[in-house]
């Protein structure tokens, strides 16, 4: 049996391990606008699959090979009831730029 000791030496989990999702875990409820200014709530999306990806800044070398592999796979995706979603902390007007310009299918929040 773990002594008083034993407990106070335990790290406890900071506030950002504890609430850390992983792989598979449902998100937390979310509202974030589109590349077009539109309102979106993960909510909204209860009865289908929804895919999220993050990156980390729009039309930087690594993000752009990732988003048009997905763009490339979207046949894929279309006709199972999936949406997917792209998300960085990038304003609504650098959204709308780099979607136009690699011609994503998918919506960036």
């Amino acid at each position: 049996m773990p002594t008083i000791k034993d407990l106070q030496r335990t790290k406890q989990p900071s506030p950002a391990e504890a609430t850390a999702l992983q792989v598979g875990d449902p998100a937390p409820e979310f509202t974030a606008k589109d590349e077009s200014g539109k309102t979106h709530r993960l909510i909204d999306y209860r009865s289908q699959t929804v895919i999220l990806y993050f990156y980390p800044k729009d039309a930087t070398p690594g993000c752009t090979v990732e988003a048009q592999t997905i763009r490339d796979a979207w046949p894929d995706f279309t006709g199972s009831n999936i949406v997917v979603f792209g998300i960085s902390a990038d304003s609504v007007a650098s959204h709308k730029k780099f979607a136009d310009k690699q011609g994503l299918p998918f919506t960036l929040l």
